[in-house]
């Protein structure tokens, strides 16, 4: 081998050592980039313990244009509101409303069977 073909060849050797650090590299950032967003979906998470919470809740009935504010028990599992506690007694469950998703501040929006809306926010 010349010498031209020994600088060839060793231009050739540390061209292909750089590509493959630099796809390394590319790899830990992303594999980084990976946690950070699964960290940033963590903190999206709510932090609502399962069972009974007191919650501020905005109700609003559009067939009638009649709002209140409550404050009122609802029932939490998995991070959702699966139920509204009313202080007569009564309650909306399953039958009633869908469970609605708890966001990382304890709210919640939920629409009932005849179209009422109830945003909700916990407290505790």
């Amino acid at each position: 081998m010349n010498h031209k073909q020994v600088a060839i060849l060793s231009v050739l050797i540390l061209s292909i050592l750089i590509s493959c650090r630099n796809a390394a590299n590319n790899e830990v950032n992303l594999r980084d980039k990976s946690k950070s967003i699964s960290k940033e979906d963590d903190d999206s998470e709510c932090s609502i313990d399962d069972g009974t919470h007191s919650a501020r809740i905005d109700y609003y009935n559009p067939s009638t244009g009649y709002s209140a504010d409550y404050t009122l028990n609802v029932e939490v599992e998995n991070c959702q509101v699966i139920q509204i506690d009313f202080n007569n007694g009564g309650y909306l469950d399953g039958d009633h409303i869908d469970p609605a998703d708890i966001d990382k501040n304890g709210d919640a929006s939920i629409e009932d069977d005849k179209g009422r809306s109830f945003e909700i926010h916990i407290q505790d």
